[in-house]
């Protein structure tokens, strides 16, 4: 495989991760997966039939569409990074050697306010 080749597959890769990123989180011309789920949590908590639905279900399935958007977008700036490093010639190989071994998965999470009972956080693993 040559390093036209191997640019092109790293950077098709990267295209790829980006368009699942595009799919959560929207763009200007679509609704984001987390819009819709949004709307149909609306749609559902209005039905009067899920009122025996656990509200902290919802807000996980919301916080997992977050999480899965935020490590796809660092993975696609991992292969970035990958590719200048062994594809191309003039870049600092050094800076992206560092780059690349200091890379981290570790994500920015929103802290709320935790207003459950005792019987709720154990029952939700929190304690």
């Amino acid at each position: 495989m040559s390093k036209n080749e191997l640019s092109n597959d790293l950077q098709l890769l990267k295209s790829t991760l980006l368009k699942v990123v595009n799919k959560i989180d929207g763009d200007e011309w679509s609704n984001s997966a987390i819009e819709d789920t949004k709307l149909l949590l609306n749609r559902i908590d209005k039905n009067p039939e899920s009122h025996n639905i656990d509200k902290t279900h919802f807000d996980k399935l919301v916080l997992l569409y977050k999480i899965c958007s935020n490590i796809l977008f660092k993975t696609s700036e991992y292969t970035r990074d990958l590719s200048l490093r062994y594809t191309q010639d003039n870049v600092n190989k050094e800076l992206l050697d560092k780059s690349l071994n200091d890379f981290n998965l570790q994500l920015p999470i929103e802290k709320k306010e935790d207003t459950r009972n005792g019987a709720e956080l154990i029952k939700d693993n929190v304690i």
